[in-house]
């Protein structure tokens, strides 16, 4: 748990002003769009605490909201600039942030 407070204070102080479960949703879109539904099954919670993460995260303007293709009823969240911007500082701060998703929502 220490290992996450201090990953959060270093985010902060680098301009990153992320809640865990945001960090969790940025870091499980920075290789592709994903759909709200995959995302909470990546993360292992409900569909509502995703979307209010990406809510957040497109105010940070972060993310983007697109018409999924493949199904009209669903969203894709992809990262913008911005957004894979701070995926590559998460990693510079945390190299092993890839596995720290788990450990931020227990947080």
């Amino acid at each position: 748990m220490a290992a996450v407070s201090s990953l959060l204070l270093a985010l902060v102080r680098s301009g990153i002003d992320l809640t865990p479960r945001q960090m969790c949703v940025l870091l499980s879109c920075r290789d592709c769009a994903r759909t709200v539904k995959e995302i909470s099954e990546i993360l292992h919670v409900d569909r509502y605490v995703v979307t209010r993460a990406v809510d957040r995260l497109v105010e940070l303007e972060c993310a983007t909201r697109e018409e999924n293709p493949k199904d009209r009823r669903s969203i894709l969240v992809r990262l913008t600039e911005t957004g894979l911007k701070w995926c590559v500082e998460i990693d510079s701060i945390n190299p092993s942030s890839k596995h720290l998703r788990t450990a931020l929502f227990d947080y």
